[in-house]
């Protein structure tokens, strides 16, 4: 079996906790699974948001072609 990770086990814990403050900081409430899902549909928001950005600045670079965008 060998040494127990408690690195992995550190981390972990440590991303759990995450997304049970993130759930709580976006104004998600329910049950653990409730909270997880809220916690990741927070981060997707957030990271469209990030992408949407991205794009725009891409786009407004002269000289750059957008060939296609992701669906």
């Amino acid at each position: 079996m060998g040494t127990p990770a408690f690195e992995l086990i550190a981390g972990l814990m440590g991303t759990l906790e995450y997304f049970q403050w993130l759930a709580a900081e976006t104004g998600c409430s329910g049950d653990r699974r409730q909270l997880f899902e809220g916690a990741y549909a927070a981060m997707g928001k957030h990271e469209d948001a990030l992408s949407e950005q991205l794009l725009a600045g891409l786009v407004a670079m002269p000289g750059l072609t957008m060939k296609a965008q992701a669906r």
